[in-house]
C-alpha cells in the first residue's frame, strides 16, 4: 500500500449510484451515509467497469465492519469491549482502531472515536452525561495485541464518525495504485484524493453563513481538507449534522470558522480538521506538527485567517471569506474568481 496522493474535504450532494460519464470512467453511491464517488480518467471502459466493481464491493464490506449500529463489525466489538476480555477484530478494523489510537495521542485527545460512540449513546441526557464524565473513557482505554482488541473501561463504545468516510478514500486510493491506474479520483463526503499532477485547482463553493470560500490545488504528493464549523459541522449531504465534540468539556464545540489541512492521507487530514478546528489558537501550530500537516490554513472566529507554516505549501491553499478585502490582502489569501 503507498501512501501519498492529494485529498479535499468538499462538499457532495449527490445521493444516488450514477452511471459513467463521456469520456471518462465515473461511479457514483451511496455509502458510509453520503456519496462515494470514482472517476478513472485513462483506461479502456470494460477494464475500468472491474476496477470499479471492485472498489465499491470492497468499499460496502468496509461499511458493514464500521457500522456501529449493525449486528456485525462494530456493534459486536463494542459489546465485546463492555466486558473487558480479549476479542478478535477483521484486521481492516483493526488497522482502524490502530490508527486512531495514534491520533487520540497526536492530537492531545481531541481526536477521539472511543468518546465519540459513548457520548452518541447519552442522546443528551443529562443524567447519561454525568454517568459519561464519571466513567470518561478514552482511546487509551483501549489494549491491541496482534488482531485482537479490549478495554480497560466499559465505557468505551467505538465510532470513528467522518474518519471512517476518509479512511474509506485511502482504501480505495491504494487499491487503484495496486492495480497501476495513474489518473484518478476517489471521493467520500468530506474526502477526497486524486492521482495524477495536472489535476488542476479544484473549488469550495460557500455553504452556511459563514461564507468561507476553500481552493486547492491537488497534487500527487499530497492534498487539502476542509471542515466547516458552526458549533456542529456540516454533514456531506448538507442536511445532517454531528457535533464536533468538545473532550473537555463532553459538550459540542461551539467554535466557528473554517480549517484547511494538506496531509498525504485522507484519514489524517480529516483528524488533523478536527484537532485544529477544537484547539485554542495558542496551541494550533504546536498540534500541526504533531500531526505533521504540510500545510494549513484556518479562520478563527473573528474572521482572521491564518497559515501554518509561513512558507512552503501555503501557496497551494486559499482560504476567504465575508471579511473585508483588506484583512484577505494583509492575510495574503485569494478568493477564488467567479465564486
Amino acid at each position: 500500500m503507498k501512501p501519498g496522493t492529494g485529498l479535499l474535504f468538499l462538499v457532495l450532494l449527490v445521493a444516488a449510484c450514477q452511471p459513467q460519464g463521456q469520456g471518462q470512467s465515473r461511479r457514483q453511491c451511496q455509502l458510509f451515509d453520503t456519496c462515494v464517488e470514482v472517476v478513472l480518467f485513462e483506461g479502456e471502459p470494460k477494464h475500468n467497469a472491474r476496477l470499479l466493481d471492485t472498489v465499491f464491493r470492497d468499499l460496502a464490506k468496509f461499511q458493514e465492519l464500521t457500522d456501529p449500529l449493525r449486528a456485525g463489525g462494530m456493534k459486536r466489538i463494542n459489546a465485546n469491549l463492555r466486558t473487558g476480555e480479549w476479542t478478535s477484530i477483521n484486521p481492516s478494523l483493526y488497522a482502524l482502531v490502530r490508527t486512531s489510537l495514534r491520533l487520540y495521542r497526536a492530537s492531545d485527545g481531541l481526536v477521539d472515536p472511543a468518546l465519540w460512540g459513548a457520548y452518541k449513546q447519552t442522546a443528551g441526557d443529562p443524567a447519561a452525561l454525568e454517568r459519561l464524565a464519571a466513567a470518561r473513557p478514552r482511546m487509551t482505554d483501549i489494549e491491541l495485541r496482534g488482531i485482537r482488541v479490549r478495554s480497560r473501561n466499559p465505557g468505551v463504545r467505538l465510532d470513528f464518525g467522518l474518519l471512517t468516510q476518509a479512511r474509506a478514500v485511502d482504501l480505495a486510493v491504494e487499491y487503484l495504485q495496486e492495480m497501476g491506474v495513474r489518473r484518478a479520483r476517489v471521493s467520500a463526503g468530506h474526502a477526497a484524493r486524486v492521482l495524477g499532477e495536472d489535476m488542476g485547482a479544484v473549488r469550495w463553493k460557500p455553504l452556511g453563513k459563514e461564507r468561507i470560500r476553500f481552493e486547492a490545488a491537488l497534487r500527487d504528493e499530497g492534498g487539502c481538507g476542509l471542515m466547516l464549523e458552526q458549533g456542529r459541522f456540516r454533514a456531506p449531504d448538507t442536511t445532517r449534522t454531528e457535533p464536533a465534540l468538545d473532550p473537555a468539556s463532553l459538550r459540542p464545540s461551539r467554535r466557528h470558522g473554517a480549517v484547511a489541512v494538506i496531509h498525504e492521507r485522507a484519514v489524517d487530514a480529516g483528524a488533523a480538521c478536527m484537532a485544529l478546528l477544537l484547539a485554542p489558537e495558542a496551541e494550533r501550530r504546536r498540534l500541526a506538527r504533531r500531526l505533521e500537516v504540510r500545510a494549513a490554513a484556518w479562520a478563527d472566529e473573528n474572521g482572521a485567517v491564518h497559515h501554518y507554516p509561513d512558507t512552503g505549501d501555503r501557496g497551494r491553499l486559499r482560504l476567504g471569506g465575508a471579511m473585508p478585502p483588506q484583512r484577505l490582502a494583509q492575510a495574503g489569501i485569494a478568493v477564488p474568481n467567479g465564486e
